[in-house]
């Protein structure tokens, strides 16, 4: 029942996204894309190592001259054996 949910939200939003952006054409993009990559040695185990990887999007615009929006995308992911 979650991911039918998700789906209709991410697909209601797709679909607002150009009506939103024709109606408030000044939308502001911002982001950030980090890496992390990280590696162990132990004498008595084996070698681990993996990474992180970050990524943000911002977005925001002025409905009017006291009411602003914003909306951000992030997503995470690991990298590795462990």
């Amino acid at each position: 029942m979650k991911k039918v949910t998700t789906a209709a939200l991410a697909a209601m939003m797709l679909m607002s996204s150009t009506a939103l952006a024709a109606e408030f054409p000044n939308f502001d993009f911002n982001g950030d894309l980090k890496v992390h990559y990280r590696w162990n040695t132990y004498d008595w185990q084996a070698d681990k190592e993996g990474g992180k990887v970050f990524f943000r999007l911002n977005a925001t615009s002025e409905i009017s001259k006291d009411v602003s929006v914003f909306a951000r995308f992030a997503t995470q992911r690991l990298t590795g054996d462990n």
